[in-house]
């Protein structure tokens, strides 16, 4: 899972993934749940293009979250 962790491509096809599942979605409070899922998984991937750039520190091995 590590080489996944700075890997904003990663992150948007996660995100891409959830907002497909989301439109497939019947029940409104699941696909707004799938909805918040895919945001998540974009601030994920703006978050490892802030590191890539050295804005945020790099991911640390080991540290609890």
């Amino acid at each position: 899972m590590n080489g996944y962790i700075n890997d904003p491509k990663h992150w948007r096809a996660r995100a891409e993934e959830a907002r497909i599942l989301a439109n497939q979605m019947n029940d409104s409070e699941a696909k707004a749940a799938m909805l918040r899922i895919a945001k998540d998984y974009e601030h994920l991937a703006r978050r490892a293009e802030d590191r890539a750039l050295g804005r945020l520190p790099q991911h640390n091995r080991g540290a609890s979250a």
